[in-house]
């Protein structure tokens, strides 16, 4: 039975739960599949194919059940399973049930495919990267809560789309261009494709509005002076509104700032804009947006700069959505052009004539007015940006989906430990007067839950596995010098690693005796007093306090020695015999007659 005729019998039987369909046949005639085959699935008589065939499968259909459910759950947090991380949790569920027939907990090469056939909602996709800070700050409320401000903001000022304006910086590497297809020898691995390789920065400034107009760009180049090879490119009937500016590392400065601002931005976005309304600019938080001169200029020119969330550009920033990457994609289609064409290296001079081509194609109407559309800025909707990122609060602030109603006795599947004691309860009271098709069907829904609650602990077993392991890294962060030697071998990282590891136990040892000494002499604890005896070899040791005093290792606190000290260890020479004499004996003396001993130089035994 295919995907799409077993959708349709489980709709009918919803609808006939439900109340929507007055009998079978007509639920079997509305969507069209043989009445016999949904009148035996309502009435419990018979199963899905799947279920049928559920003892031929891996997993039990709880079991992947289960796996979807901590698939869709790690989706929501934002940190996806792979492909490999399915197969290992499939494998340890059936390593933990101990199945004879699959050793070690064996999973197929091909059971993920399978899996995903089986449940059509999950699929495969190729994960794109996200720096941690970006992912990390992706809060629904905090986009809704911009989009509503820029919401507010154009209601009240009545601002249109002409007048608001979005500015960013784009970095440009010179040479970098874009991997292509080539036709070669057939069985040649690896083509190589000659590429420029020139990796000098160059920043771009850029400006559009909502209405789907740009002005000329802003160009830093990375200098400390205006060279004329620089402009090779830049002919007579160029813009002349364009500007190149140069810094020491080829980024915008809170200088360059304030001159885009005042004599670049605003008098080309005037010429564009309605006088009648103020300007609205959305801006990122760089530093030379913010500097008090230049949120001053703004306000004295009835300006209206608003400050997008840190590390929220990705999603709320037109420019990021829509148009930096086809500029991208074009400059360096353009890049590898000049590459073949041309044998010498791409410079500065060859950087203006390049992006000129590159905007004409990126910059289009259609794609300005889709980026804004996109970042939900323009027409204002929160829901656009927060449908693209993954948190688990995401849900609440979309569309939530429609849910048919069950009927009053099904008692659905559930999900939890209070649902499946409601659930459980419910069914106990309706057991006398239920038929037997409606005990067969619930009693199911209680077993699958039962065996889901089952499984979701023991994926949660190793998850706790796996977080232990995470627990005990490596320890990547200690900079110990190991050896000031330019070249080492293995054999040589692993003596030193030895002998460093002896040296801080051994220092570790040294500080635990100094700080029981500091705490000793600070707690007043009993001192020992050395006296010199004539005639004899062994050095009288005089001890104050009683037992209780000197506590259960008083004795052997009078022996302790400093290894630093020539003195001490001349006395522990003497004394060492002195100790193995009082520890011969059937039962060691107890700590007073030790004491009284040590004090007439004679040993008890």
């Amino acid at each position: 039975m295919n995907s799409k005729k077993e959708e349709k019998i489980l709709e009918a039987i919803k609808a006939l739960e439900a109340g929507k369909m007055p009998s079978v046949r007509r639920a079997a005639l509305f969507y069209e599949i043989p009445e016999t085959t949904l009148r035996n699935r309502y009435k419990g008589r018979t199963q899905s194919r799947q279920l049928g065939h559920e003892d031929q499968q891996l997993l039990t259909q709880e079991e992947e059940k289960a796996i979807g459910r901590w698939i869709k759950r790690h989706d929501d947090l934002g940190f996806p399973v792979d492909v490999q991380m399915v197969r290992d949790m499939a494998a340890k569920l059936v390593k933990n049930r101990d199945t004879a027939s699959y050793q070690d907990g064996y999973v197929g090469e091909h059971w993920v495919n399978r899996f995903l056939k089986r449940w059509p909602d999950l699929q495969v996709k190729v994960a794109t990267t996200l720096d941690r800070q970006r992912m990390s700050s992706n809060d629904p409320a905090i986009i809704k809560d911009l989009i509503d401000t820029v919401k507010k903001t154009i209601m009240k000022y009545k601002i249109p789309p002409t007048n608001m304006w979005n500015m960013d910086e784009k970095g440009i590497l010179l040479g970098k261009g874009k991997g292509t297809k080539v036709v070669c020898r057939k069985g040649r691995r690896n083509p190589r494709l000659r590429i420029d390789g020139n990796r000098e920065l160059v920043t771009v400034v850029e400006s559009i509005n909502a209405a789907g107009s740009y002005i000329s760009p802003f160009i830093i180049f990375k200098g400390k002076s205006h060279i004329k090879g620089w402009y090779a490119g830049f002919k007579k009937h160029h813009e002349k509104e364009v500007r190149f500016a140069y810094s020491s590392k080829g980024y915008t400065d809170d200088v360059l700032g304030m001159n885009w601002l005042v004599d670049h931005f605003h008098p080309q976005a005037l010429a564009l804009s309605d006088a009648k309304f103020p300007i609205f600019l959305l801006i990122d938080g760089h530093n030379s947006h913010i500097t008090h001169q230049f949120l001053s200029y703004c306000v004295d020119n009835n300006i209206l700069a608003l400050c997008l969330p840190p590390h929220s550009t990705h999603l709320l920033q037109p420019l990021d959505v829509g148009l930096f990457s086809p500029l991208q994609s074009a400059y360096s289609l353009l890049v590898n052009n000049y590459t073949k064409e041309n044998f010498d290296i791409l410079r500065k001079g060859n950087f203006w004539p390049l992006l000129k081509a590159s905007r004409a194609k990126a910059y289009t109407k259609n794609n300005i007015l889709m980026g804004w559309k996109a970042s939900g800025i323009w027409p204002c909707n929160h829901r656009k940006p927060i449908s693209k990122i993954q948190h688990p609060d995401a849900h609440k602030y979309l569309t939530p989906p429609k849910i048919r109603p069950g009927s009053s006795w099904s008692i659905g599947t559930p999900r939890t430990p209070k649902a499946l004691q409601k659930a459980s309860v419910r069914f106990m009271q309706r057991l006398p007067n239920a038929s037997q098709s409606e005990i067969l069907k619930n009693f199911r829904k209680l077993a699958s839950s039962a065996l889901g609650a089952m499984t979701e602990v023991q994926i949660e077993r190793v998850q706790v596995e796996n977080l232990k392991r995470k627990s005990q890294p490596l320890k990547t962060k200690d900079k110990h010098i190991l050896s000031k030697s330019r070249v080492i071998t293995g054999a040589m990282v692993l003596q030193l690693k030895e002998e460093a590891e002896k040296k801080a136990e051994k220092a570790k040892i040294a500080a635990q005796k100094r700080f029981l000494k500091e705490q000793k002499k600070s707690s007043g604890a009993p001192k020992a007093k050395r006296a010199t005896s004539k005639g004899t070899k062994q050095l009288p040791i005089v001890v104050e306090g009683t037992e209780d005093e000197l506590g259960s290792d008083g004795f052997e606190e009078v022996f302790d020695t400093d290894e630093d000290s020539e003195e001490d260890t001349h006395i522990q020479q003497q004394v060492t015999p002195l100790k193995r004499q009082l520890f011969v004996g059937l039962a060691a003396p107890s700590r007073t007659t030790r004491a009284t001993s040590l004090r007439s130089g004679t040993p008890q035994l």
